[in-house]
């Protein structure tokens, strides 16, 4: 059932009442979507801090710059956040942008937007895991993980060529990217029961999430806002909707979820991993999800994850 935006409005009004203190991590927070719910959060980054300041002046706002396509440098950002902080309450990834042009490897190895849109998310997730934990044994506080990607919106899975070396199109990536963030949440909520998990559909948002792919791209984004305008997601909405995801107790972890928590992915109420849609209501195209689960898809892509890591360490220096 959707969820209407004056009850997630009342909802985070609400939050004011959790533990002083609370800590966010903000992956791709300086444009788009990332940057819309940090606005709601009253915490924003680099030339947007003075917003923050102006709805939060006790917040304390760190912006650290990185291009995150790259495994060595999320390695050193989540070393810096790890220097600053011996807790994170919320880890919420947006990373992505759209391009219809082939493969482009990183020197890594690993397709740029692929990387963005999945493997450097989990990597933020794997090394910021012990953080995350800590405030999962604290009362009145949050520990959530939300990737803002596209669930909901799974397609087939070439399931021996996960990478996309051989196969790679815009629709394989997507289709890839939501599965892979959909089972990868599910592996994770099922380690950490004190985490919860969100993958999240955003909906049609106005962000520059087509600034990136040249003029062609650029102008289809201008006919696409101009023709979808009636049913876009403002951003004062997004970021709100966003923040509600997660903080929620219909999204809680596995360890804490009550009879308000909502039908996990797996089709378990409360099971600590969640596919939303824009609206709050759940999604997730089932037929594919279960018929991956029989063959216990979710370990071999959360294997193949840590081996792509362990692949990526070995180009270079890493902190």
């Amino acid at each position: 059932m959707a969820v209407s935006f004056d009850a997630v409005r009342a909802l985070n009004a609400k939050l004011k009442s959790l533990n002083p203190g609370q800590v966010g991590v903000f992956v791709g927070g300086t444009s788009g979507i990332g940057e819309f719910a940090l606005k709601a959060n009253g915490a924003v980054a680099s030339t947007i801090t003075e917003q923050a300041k102006k709805l939060n002046p006790k917040s304390e706002v760190v912006n650290i710059k990185a291009d995150t396509s790259l495994i060595k440098n999320v390695d050193a950002v989540c070393k810096d956040i790890k220097s600053k902080e011996d807790k994170i309450n919320v880890l919420f990834l947006t990373t992505g942008f759209i391009a219809f042009d082939g493969r482009s490897e990183t020197s890594e190895g690993i397709d740029k937007r692929l990387c963005l849109i999945y493997y450097s998310r989990m990597r933020f997730v794997h090394n910021l895991l012990p953080e995350l934990t800590a405030t999962s044994k604290e009362p009145n506080s949050l520990s959530r993980v939300v990737t803002v990607q596209s669930a909901g919106h799974e397609g087939p899975l070439i399931e021996d060529e996960l990478e996309l070396k051989h196969n790679y199109s815009f629709l394989n990536c997507r289709s890839h990217g939501a599965v892979m963030n959909d089972f990868a949440c599910e592996e994770l909520a099922k380690q950490h029961p004190g985490t919860a998990f969100v993958h999240v559909y955003p909906g049609f948002v106005k962000t520059g999430i087509m600034d990136h792919g040249g003029m062609l791209l650029k102008l289809f984004g201008t006919v696409l806002k101009t023709v979808l305008s009636p049913i876009w997601v403002s951003p004062e909405e997004s970021g709100e909707r966003n923040l509600f995801h997660g903080s929620a107790s219909m999204f809680a972890p596995h360890a804490s979820a009550g009879e308000e928590a909502a039908v996990g992915s797996d089709g378990t109420k409360g099971s600590g991993a969640y596919l939303v849609g824009w609206n709050g209501k759940k999604v997730g195209n089932q037929t594919i999800l279960d018929a991956l689960r029989e063959k216990q898809m979710g370990n071999t892509i959360w294997e193949h994850t840590l081996e792509v890591f362990r692949r990526a360490e070995q180009t270079g220096p890493h902190a």
